[in-house]
């Protein structure tokens, strides 16, 4: 099957800009990802996208697993995950930190 979506994501771009990548390509206003993983297997056994009935669920899916790369070696390459950063994530969790890379938006126009 051809790609028949017009907007075109980063393969590598962080996981939690999914939702924000697909209210940019127009396909919802909301939306929620779920990816679940079997031991062994490098790409996703499974990917639900739920538009929370602001958008087609299905079309959706499709633009996500057309446009996304979710296996493991994938994430850690793009996120740059082999680095010696983690120190500073210790205190107070690791979300919401400034010059983490899972924390920066490089897809914003």
């Amino acid at each position: 099957m051809e790609n028949e979506f017009t907007f075109t994501a980063d393969p590598l771009v962080r996981v939690s800009s999914l939702p924000t990548q697909l209210v940019r390509a127009g396909l919802a206003s909301r939306a929620e990802i779920q990816i679940a993983y079997a031991i062994g297997i490098s790409d996703p056994i499974a990917v639900k996208v739920d538009t929370v009935g602001t958008g087609d669920a299905e079309l959706a899916r499709r633009f996500v697993e057309a446009n996304f790369d979710f296996r493991p070696s994938h994430i850690a390459k793009r996120l740059r995950l082999l680095r010696p950063i983690y120190r500073h994530t210790t205190n107070y969790g690791h979300f919401g930190k400034p010059g983490l890379p899972w924390e920066e938006d490089d897809n914003a126009n």
